[in-house]
């Protein structure tokens, strides 16, 4: 079967430490991976160095790959899960942000390496014939 240029709706299951786990998107589309760069870059002109909003480096990308959390930790104190929302990922703590941010950008490079994996089985079965023959 050949693989779609298309992104799937699967979703991946990330442990984090006691306990907790967030679901994930397996990939990003093209949209969701330029939203993360256009709403981290503050200033961005011609010729000049791009500036980045430090409050949104990092935030955006869990923003974009993160559907749910849970586990102890994302509970409230009535023992509810707090869903997932941008207000509620502001007020986690700042070790379990990096946390987060640290399990996406495994569960990214672990992704991509799939995709090299899976192009490079192919090998040659990708490769195009001529378009038509030549004349001589």
């Amino acid at each position: 079967m050949a693989r779609s240029n298309f992104v799937g709706a699967d979703l991946d299951t990330l442990p984090l430490a006691d306990g907790d786990y967030l679901v994930v998107k397996r990939e990003l589309n093209v949209e969701e991976d330029r939203r993360i760069f256009a709403r981290m870059v503050k200033t961005m002109i011609p010729g000049e160095k791009m500036e980045l909003d430090p409050e949104q480096v990092g935030m955006t990308k869990i923003l974009e790959y993160v559907v749910e959390w849970g586990g102890p930790g994302f509970q409230d104190a009535d023992g509810r899960i707090v869903p997932f929302s941008p207000s509620s990922l502001k007020n986690i703590r700042s070790t379990k942000f990096k946390e987060i941010t640290d399990a996406i950008d495994a569960h990214e490079a672990k992704q991509a390496a799939a995709r090299d994996v899976e192009k490079n089985e192919k090998g040659d079965e990708t490769k195009s014939g001529p378009i038509s023959p030549s004349v001589a």
